[in-house]
C-alpha cells in the first residue's frame, strides 16, 4: 500500500504555469478516454467522518473508497460478484452482494472481518447497521435458492462474531416482477418494505409484528422522517406514500417520479429537505413538512440507482457509469459542476466546461480541439495534461468553506489497493 503523496510547489510558479497553460489551451478541452468508464454505479455512500465516498458498480465485485480531502483511492474485492449496497459507520463497512452474502470490512485496514451468509440466502440488495452498530441486517431474495419460498427475508447478524441471530420471514407473496425492497432500524423498531407491496414494523428485540400496511404498488425503498413522525415509502411506479411512523396508516400519496423511485433520504445537514431519485433520471428536492418541490436535477434520462449529498454537492450514480456532481446550494437552481469517473484502479474528474481536470492516471485523459473534436497527441497535449491536472479542482467542490488550498494535491502515487 502506498502512502498519501502531497506535492509542495511554489504558489507563484504554479499560478504562472497554470495561467500559461490555460491561455494556450483556450481552443482545447479534456475528455475521459472511451473504455475507462466502468458499468453502472449501483451504490453511493458518503462517510462524513472520513470525508470519503464509497462506490460500487454493476458487473464488478470491487468497492472503491475515495477520500475527497486527500485524494487517496483504495478498494477491496471481498465478494464474488456485484455489490448492490454499501454503507459505513464507526470504522466498519457493510456490503450486500448479489453473491448471497453480506460482508463486514474494517474501514481503516480494508480487511474482511466477517462474511455473513447461509445456504438458503439469496441476492442481497440492502444491508444496514443497527443504531448501536452491534448488529447488521440483510434484506434478501431467498427464492433465488428455493422456489418454495414465496417471500423476501430479513436476517440479523452479530457484528462481533459474524453469527446469524435471527431470520424474519416477511408476510405476503412477492410478485415475480422487478425484485426490490429495503429495511431500516429506528429506535427499537425494524421497518421493512418489499415487492409484496407490504410495509411492516417489527420490534427489533422480540421481532414481534408491531404494525402492517398494504400498498397497491411494489415498494422499493423507505425514508424515516423523525421530525414529522412519518415514514415515506417509494414504489416502482415512482410514487411516495407518506405513512404514520407508528401505525403505518397512509396519510397521503405523491406522484414523485415517472419511473421506479430507487432512493430517498433526508438531507444530512437540513432535516427540512428530502431528496429522491429514480429511473426517470430525475433527482427531486422536497421541502418539508409541506412536501413542496423546491428543485430538481435532470440527468437527461440516465436511470439513477443511488445519490448522496456531500455538503452542498449532490452526487449521482446510475447506469451510464459516470458520477455527476451538482451544486445544490440554491435548491431551485442546481448547477452541474463536473463528472467523476471511477475506473478499475484510478479515477478522474473533469469540470463541466471541460477546461480543468484531475486524473490519478493521465493516460486516461485525452485532449481534443474545441471546433472539430480532433484528438491532439503532440507534445503540446502532453504539456497541457501535466500542467493542468490539479486535485484542487475536485477537492474545492466538497470543502465546507470556499478557502482554496495552496498545495497541488496528490498524484497517481496516492493509490493503493487491498484485494
Amino acid at each position: 500500500m502506498l502512502p498519501d503523496f502531497i506535492k509542495q510547489e511554489n504558489t507563484a510558479a504554479v499560478s504562472c504555469r497554470n495561467s500559461f497553460a490555460g491561455m494556450l489551451g483556450e481552443d482545447y478541452h479534456f475528455e475521459v478516454k472511451n473504455g475507462t468508464t466502468p458499468t453502472d454505479v449501483r451504490s453511493l455512500f458518503y462517510y462524513e467522518p472520513e470525508r470519503t465516498l464509497l462506490i460500487s458498480h454493476a458487473g464488478s465485485n470491487r468497492v472503491h473508497i475515495l477520500n475527497l480531502e486527500t485524494g487517496k483511492l483504495r478498494w477491496f474485492d471481498h465478494h464474488g460478484t456485484s455489490v448492490r449496497s454499501v454503507r459505513a459507520k464507526n470504522d466498519l463497512i457493510v456490503t450486500g452482494s448479489w453473491d448471497g452474502s453480506i460482508g463486514l470490512t474494517s474501514f481503516e485496514s480494508l480487511r474482511l472481518l466477517h462474511r455473513m451468509t447461509e445456504k438458503s440466502m439469496g441476492r442481497c440488495p440492502d444491508a444496514i447497521f443497527s443504531p448501536e452498530n452491534d448488529f447488521a441486517y440483510s434484506f434478501t431474495y431467498d427464492t433465488d435458492k428455493d422456489p418454495l419460498y414465496t417471500s423476501n427475508n430479513v436476517r440479523q447478524w452479530n457484528n462481533s462474531n459474524g453469527t446469524l441471530e435471527k431470520v424474519l420471514y416477511l408476510p405476503g407473496e412477492h410478485l415475480n416482477r422487478r425484485r426490490c425492497g429495503s429495511c431500516e432500524v429506528f429506535g427499537n423498531n425494524l421497518y421493512v418494505v418489499s415487492d409484496t407491496g407490504r410495509i411492516t414494523i417489527y420490534d427489533s428485540r422480540s421481532w414481534n409484528l408491531v404494525a402492517e400496511e398494504s400498498c397497491p404498488e411494489l415498494l422499493t425503498t423507505l425514508c424515516i422522517i423523525p421530525s414529522l413522525n412519518n415514514l415515506a415509502v417509494g414504489s416502482t411506479e415512482g410514487s411516495i406514500f407518506l405513512c404514520d411512523l407508528n401505525t403505518l396508516k397512509i396519510k397521503n400519496k405523491y406522484y414523485a417520479h415517472r419511473d421506479s423511485l430507487n432512493q430517498f433520504f433526508i438531507h444530512p445537514a437540513n432535516p427540512e429537505i428530502m431528496i429522491s431519485a429514480g429511473f426517470d433520471g430525475i433527482v427531486n428536492i422536497w421541502r418539508l413538512p409541506e412536501f413542496e418541490l423546491a428543485g430538481s436535477v435532470n440527468t437527461n434520462g440516465e436511470r439513477l440507482w443511488s445519490v448522496a449529498v456531500v455538503n452542498n454537492m449532490l452526487v449521482t450514480g446510475g447506469e451510464c457509469g459516470d458520477i455527476l456532481i451538482y451544486d445544490i446550494n440554491k435548491l431551485n437552481e442546481p448547477k452541474l459542476k463536473g463528472t467523476l469517473v471511477i475506473s478499475d484502479k484510478s479515477y478522474s474528474y473533469i469540470s463541466e466546461e471541460k477546461k480543468s481536470f484531475y486524473a490519478s492516471d493521465l493516460s486516461s485523459i485525452s485532449v481534443k480541439r474545441d471546433n472539430d473534436g480532433i484528438l491532439i497527441t503532440n507534445k503540446f497535449s502532453e504539456y497541457l495534461l501535466t500542467t493542468t491536472s490539479d486535485f484542487n479542482t475536485l477537492r474545492k467542490l466538497f470543502r465546507k468553506d470556499d478557502q482554496e488550498n495552496s498545495t497541488k494535491g496528490v498524484n497517481g502515487n496516492g493509490l493503493y489497493q487491498l484485494g
